[in-house]
């Protein structure tokens, strides 16, 4: 199986990235005495933030070799109260270990002071909409030990000043990169984003947030309080799509993969297969229906199971058609397997596949040479594009439902094992 590991390095980069990699890199690289700055990439899932992420590190490292990048990975931390300390301690830390210097420990424990003291008074600064100071002694700190605090030590402002002193003391560029946020529940997504804007906002620091917006937009909300999105936007000063993965991207990827695929099974495909896989991913929808890389990652995990276990009796191109339906369009498979008969224009005699309904509806089919009533259906509950897809794809492995068989002839397709042929069928479902 392959695992969805993120790239890490440019050499790594098919989807050519590289470019918008370093013009996030170079905005990321702040001088000691900037304002704080946030930056975000946008894009669904599976479609690469993390491997960007890797990029745009490796441009900062080539540009700024001093600079600190310090991950922040929230989802690790065991609870809602526990993100602000989290994350100071993670800034302190990183801090220390990545500078080691005189200059470092004491940035260090200034910022570890700072997490003590917001620690047990849950001292979140204002933030709105919903930003709040909520003054919450810990039970475990005894009464007297309350009434001896010296209120002077309670000045958040003077301890964040002390923290920003220090920072632009080590006069190196820091960067702290948040990835996946949209993994969190609303609450902690709510925090990480006080966090950055009303904590961390520190001169000379810059954070890259990476996430899809949708979930994120939602949080903010408030349960359709307030506009997350106008919200999102107070807080990011500029956020990047991620740079969309091109057709021929996408379609060299999977041609990579499957000949990676073929080898590691050792099957070895005669120059009429061939034909057939380059007609699959030349004139068909497969490539249009996989909408990320890791659409493709999965889809070889698939079919590397079912070619496998068809090698020499199903045809490799009608397996890699038909598992890109099982993915994309699983309500299609779904009829397929419970209702082969309606695809192949033929009866299937095999148990209770057969029925008298079903044999009807194929001849009404035979008459009106038209795709299968049940099939266009569900068809029209899609979109445009799917049903373009789904039909092209169809058409390809199910060539009949298109009122013909075009260049291909049943014998034919028996001699190269096409799953419009009902043996064959019957052998991948």
């Amino acid at each position: 199986m392959i695992s969805e590991i993120p790239i890490k390095n440019r050499e790594e980069d098919v989807f050519e990235r590289n470019n918008f990699a370093c013009q996030v890199a170079e905005h990321l690289i702040l001088s000691v005495k900037s304002p704080s700055l946030i930056l975000a990439i946008e894009g669904k899932w599976g479609e690469g933030k993390t491997s960007a992420i890797n990029l745009i590190k490796g441009k900062i490292k080539e540009i700024s070799s001093d600079a600190a990048i310090i991950d922040f990975n929230p989802w690790l931390i065991g609870s809602l109260e526990s993100v602000i300390e989290g994350f100071l301690v993670q800034l302190a830390t990183s801090i220390n270990q990545i500078f080691n210097t005189d200059v470092a420990s004491k940035a260090a424990g200034r910022v570890l002071s700072f997490a003590k003291f917001l620690s047990p008074i849950k001292l979140i600064p204002g933030v709105e909409p919903w930003g709040t100071l909520v003054e919450k002694t810990i039970t475990a700190v005894g009464e007297s030990v309350k009434s001896a605090v010296d209120m002077a030590e309670l000045d958040l402002l003077a301890r964040k000043v002390a923290v920003q002193k220090a920072i632009t003391e080590l006069g190196k560029p820091i960067i702290v990169i948040i990835d996946d946020i949209d993994r969190l529940p609303p609450e902690e997504i709510r925090i990480v984003i006080q966090t950055v804007k009303a904590i961390g906002d520190f001169d000379g620091v810059s954070y890259l947030l990476a996430y899809e917006p949708e979930p994120i937009i939602k949080s903010l909300a408030y349960n359709d309080i307030y506009d997350g999105r106008r919200y999102l936007e107070k807080i990011i000063q500029a956020a990047y799509p991620l740079p969309r993965i091109g057709y021929w991207h996408l379609k060299s990827f999977l041609k990579f993969h499957l000949k990676s695929l073929l080898a590691t099974l050792k099957l070895e495909l005669s120059g009429t297969d061939k034909e057939i896989l380059n007609e699959a991913l030349d004139t068909t929808a497969i490539i249009r229906s996989l909408s990320s890389p890791r659409d493709v990652i999965r889809l070889i995990n698939r079919l590397r199971f079912t070619a496998n276990n068809t090698r020499e009796e199903v045809n490799f191109a009608d397996t890699l058609a038909f598992e890109t339906l099982e993915l994309k369009y699983p309500f299609i498979t779904e009829v397929i397997r419970r209702q082969p008969e309606i695809f192949l224009k033929e009866s299937i005699i095999e148990g209770d596949y057969i029925t008298q309904d079903h044999l009807d509806d194929i001849s009404d089919r035979d008459n009106q040479g038209d795709e299968p009533p049940l099939l266009k259906e569900l068809l029209s509950k899609q979109t445009n594009s799917e049903t373009k897809n789904i039909r092209s794809i169809l058409g390809f492995i199910f060539p009949s439902i298109l009122g013909g068989w075009g260049a291909t002839s049943h014998e034919e397709a028996t001699f190269n094992n096409r799953i419009c042929t009902k043996e064959c069928l019957l052998k991948l479902l």
